[in-house]
């Protein structure tokens, strides 16, 4: 079982340092009992693969270094939200062990990100990366504290395969369900 996790906002990674866009960086985490996944203490540093310490909100003593790391990562504040994967799809094998996640996107990054769905790509049942895969509900990259209206055509919120096989996009800003189906070659 996996599950996607938002970050927190608003924050540094020095102590009452300066907010900065890059941090925390969002998860998907694979789901273990017994395992908690290091909210609100800390993060994943996709560098290091390991959890940091939020320095401006610290835990007990060691309490990340008993934090799961995250399966994957994506970009900090994306807001990763629904997810699902394609086994049930009538789509071609190589995604067949695929999940597609939305992205509901930013609201206050200086350089706004997410408005997508991402692709994450499973080997031996682990994700090993994540790519574009349907793209465009964010008009001209711009937007400044909260969402202008007229930047944002649609964002993401839910995705789920249909009894016909199709994938199913919610989206919560314009207020539509999308269906994307594959067509064959």
């Amino acid at each position: 079982m996996y599950a996607t996790n938002n970050g927190a906002d608003n924050r540094s990674d020095t102590v009452g340092g300066k907010v900065n866009d890059e941090i925390p960086p969002e998860h998907l985490n694979k789901i273990d009992a017994g395992k908690h996944y290091g909210w609100p203490h800390c993060w994943a540093d996709p560098v290091k693969k390991a959890m940091v310490e939020d320095p401006n909100f610290k835990g007990e003593p060691g309490f990340c270094k008993t934090a799961q790391a995250p399966a994957i990562t994506f970009i900090s504040h994306t807001t990763p939200i629904g997810i699902t994967f394609l086994d049930k799809t009538n789509w071609p094998d190589e995604y067949k062990s695929d999940a597609i996640v939305a992205l509901h996107g930013s609201w206050n990054r200086q350089q706004p990100a997410g408005y997508q769905l991402v692709r994450v790509k499973f080997k031996d049942n682990k994700p090993v990366k994540v790519e574009d895969f349907a793209t465009g509900w964010l008009a001209n990259g711009s937007e400044s504290g909260w969402l202008r209206r007229n930047n944002v055509t649609g964002r993401p919120v839910d995705v789920a395969v249909g009894p016909d096989r199709a994938l199913y996009v919610s989206d919560d800003d314009s207020d539509v369900i999308y269906r994307i189906s594959y067509q064959g070659k």
